[in-house]
């Protein structure tokens, strides 16, 4: 069976399990694209013009909503470019991944934070070997009854990408899609292509070709 048939295949299962799909993520679209609810410390911060979104399979926030959280946003339009800092330092001062190998289990748990964050349900995330000794970054993925396959497809792919921030080495990464509490699906996907996909080496099509998909 081709890749292609396996996705249409996987993407009419959910659609029957999950219910009349829609266009709408769970906190709505905005020209197409699901919106992202972003908080700080619990509390929603406001919508300009523009929402927080997922494009392309990447979380894509304003800029701009980051005043509502005390950071400087200055643009410079000789350069074309923003400078922000957040209490007086540049962002880049600040980093946001783990980069030891021993620190895997902060950087999952801020896996967790991002993606309850991003309203994206999933019930666990683990660092495992199987007994062939591959290791991988699994993700048990539970879709909203509102989100399409195109967003389902959109959403496991920014999962995916993800892995390619790892602190540690593992050969690739999986996400079981949920639904009813059994897995209809599983796709898997080595972790350069992750790295590429979340570098933007790769587009969504081309990096969906290559998952393996049971």
């Amino acid at each position: 069976m081709t890749m292609k048939k396996k996705l249409m295949l996987l993407a009419a299962g959910l659609m029957l399990l999950a219910g009349t799909a829609s266009a709408s993520g769970i906190n709505g679209d905005y020209k197409g694209n699901p919106i992202v609810k972003v908080t700080s410390n619990g509390a929603a911060l406001e919508v300009d013009e523009v929402p927080a979104q997922i494009l392309d399979g990447h979380t894509m926030v304003p800029i701009a909503m980051l005043r509502q959280i005390g950071a400087s946003v200055v643009w410079n339009a000789n350069t074309y470019g923003v400078d922000v800092r957040l209490n007086g330092a540049k962002v880049q001062d600040a980093p946001t991944v783990p980069t030891a190998a021993n620190d895997v289990t902060t950087f999952i748990k801020g896996i967790h934070r991002e993606v309850k964050n991003s309203g994206i349900t999933v019930r666990n995330i683990e660092l495992g070997i199987d007994s062939a000794g591959t290791s991988s970054l699994k993700f048990e993925y539970i879709p909203g009854g509102a989100q399409s396959p195109e967003q389902i497809n959109q959403t496991v792919a920014a999962l995916l990408g993800i892995s390619g921030e790892i602190p540690t080495e593992i050969n690739e990464a999986t996400v079981s899609i949920i639904v009813s509490s059994g897995v209809v699906g599983i796709i898997t996907a080595k972790l350069k292509n992750c790295e590429d996909y979340k570098n933007k080496k790769l587009s969504l099509n081309d990096f969906m070709k290559k998952w393996s998909i049971k």
